[in-house]
């Protein structure tokens, strides 16, 4: 099993990441990992760091 990792906007929640992650963690992960860590920024290194692992997923971080 592996960590899996989600990157998404900080601020407000809204329904549209809600629904990824919940789909991502519901039907494409599934119990294929270990753990899931949600970092919510969209400070762009932290981005482009994480977003170059085949283990992340980032979605609705606006223009990074």
């Amino acid at each position: 099993m592996k960590e899996q990792l989600i990157l998404t906007h900080d601020g407000k929640f809204h329904v549209d990441e809600i629904f990824a992650i919940a789909i991502l963690s519901k039907f494409i992960l599934k119990k294929k990992v270990k753990s899931l860590k949600i970092i919510r920024t969209r400070d762009e290194k932290t981005v482009s760091l994480h977003q170059k692992n085949k283990e992340t997923y980032v979605i609705d971080v606006g223009e990074c």
